[in-house]
């Protein structure tokens, strides 16, 4: 089902000729639908029983290079992007509601798995950093985190949770950690 879009409501495949198959679609935190193709992000309503573009936002690819991972839209239309893959370090990437870069955060891990965003915006990221698992916690639009915590056993994540005033980090090897108060 990955790319697949149902109404909430009837719970029905919903049909979009005029967008391309292979983008990545989303929801906002303003409602809004919103799908992404390569450095585009284009905002749509479904009227009628068809797909009807409001508006487009594009990017420029040379200010970053890498695989988006996972992203997401802000209430305000911003948007976040966090790039991920074996080859490069770590990055989390945020844009204006125009598509231009408010900053961004690297991360010298490779891979990173991205665990959550509270609700101070607080992004929380664990990968690899050199064979050990490290986490860090960096807040929105924040090139610097505001900590980073690496982890004294275990080489690679296997998977993360975020809850409320916890991060818990389990490794590939079987460590497992819980982070009060991240």
């Amino acid at each position: 089902m990955r790319n697949t879009i149902l109404d909430a409501n009837t719970g029905e495949v919903m049909r979009f000729e005029l967008l391309p198959t292979t983008e990545q679609y989303i929801v906002g935190l303003n409602g809004l639908y919103y799908a992404r193709f390569e450095n585009r992000m284009t905002v749509w309503e479904y009227i009628n029983g068809e797909a009807q573009p409001r508006n487009q936002m594009n990017w420029s690819r040379t200010a970053f290079f890498g695989f988006t991972d996972t992203l997401g839209v802000f209430a305000d239309g911003s948007v976040w992007l966090h790039f991920n893959s074996e080859y490069e370090d770590s990055t989390l990437l945020w844009l204006d509601k125009r598509g231009n870069m408010i900053n961004r955060a690297r991360f010298a891990y490779r891979p990173t798995k991205l665990a959550g965003i509270d609700e101070d915006f607080i992004f929380y990221i664990c990968g690899n950093n050199s064979n050990t698992v490290e986490c860090a916690a960096v807040p929105m639009g924040m090139e610097t985190p505001k900590w980073t915590l690496p982890l004294e056993n275990g080489t690679s994540v296997a998977g993360l949770a975020l809850v409320p005033e916890r991060l818990y980090v389990a490794s590939a090897e079987g460590f497992f950690y819980a982070i009060g108060n991240p």
